[in-house]
């Protein structure tokens, strides 16, 4: 069983093609965090990138302060179907 491609399916398809396409030309670009005026940091950006930093560790310290699960400790559910 071969399956061939209709005149309607290939006028369909070269519709949509030609939608998409010109749907994709008419927008206009948009600004998704452009407006107001431009804020300058009232510090330099590597001060910003090291307390970034900083943070996410600190993060993974108390993570690893509190969360006790051991690898063999924890077992999923499982049911013997069989």
């Amino acid at each position: 069983m071969r399956m061939y491609a209709t005149r309607s399916r290939v006028i369909t398809a070269t519709a949509a093609f030609v939608t998409v396409v010109a749907a994709a030309l008419a927008v206009s670009p948009v600004y998704a965090h452009g407006f107001g005026e431009r804020y300058d940091l009232p510090l330099p950006l590597n001060m910003f990138m090291i307390g970034a930093a900083a943070t996410v560790a600190a993060s993974f310290v108390v993570i690893g302060l509190f969360v006790n699960k051991r690898a063999g400790e924890f077992r999923y559910p499982t049911y013997n179907l069989l």
